[in-house]
Order: structure tokens, then sequence, then C-alpha cells
């Protein structure tokens, strides 16, 4: 694994749908990221603490997951839903 780059407030928008493009899986709290990973048709996790998941979430709920609550969550149970989403993800390649 490589170690982990802070690109905060350093890229542009293009850059960073440049970097998610060659992603396998976001995970992300219910940003503008999200929205480009939809965009992109990336699969993604999706965490909704006090916004309306509802109203907000990608609507392809098949390629896109949503945790609502995600501040009771815990950090076992959302990397459950990584582990599940990469399973699916070598599942829809083969």
């Amino acid at each position: 694994t490589a170690p982990a780059v802070d690109l905060a407030g350093r890229t542009t928008l293009g850059g960073v749908a440049a970097l998610l493009a060659g992603a396998r899986l976001l995970v992300s709290n219910d940003t503008g990221l999200s929205h480009l990973a939809a965009a992109l048709r990336l699969p993604s996790i999706v965490l909704f603490s006090a916004s309306e998941a509802e109203r907000w979430a990608p609507a392809d709920r098949r390629l896109h997951q949503v945790v609502t609550q995600a501040h009771l969550a815990q950090p076992e149970d959302i990397l459950s839903k990584v582990d599940q989403a990469l399973l699916e993800e070598r599942i829809y390649a083969l």
C-alpha cells in the first residue's frame, strides 16, 4: 500500500475528477465529491449525518450506498460495507 497524501485545498475540480477516475471506490461524507463520483459512475459509500439522504444522495443505490446517521455508525460497520462493495465490484467485472 502507498502512504496517504493530503491534497485538501490543493486540487482543481478537474484534478479531483482525474484522481477519482483511477479509483475503485469512494468513501465520502455527503459533499460535492459524492456527486462527482456519481457523475463518473464510480461506486461510493456516502455518509450522511445531518442532511437529508432522500434528497441529496446519488440516485443509483446499487452503485452508491448510503449510510444515514453516520455519526452513530461503528467504524466496523462502514468497513464491512467497503469490503462488500469491493467484492461486488470484482463480481461485476467478471
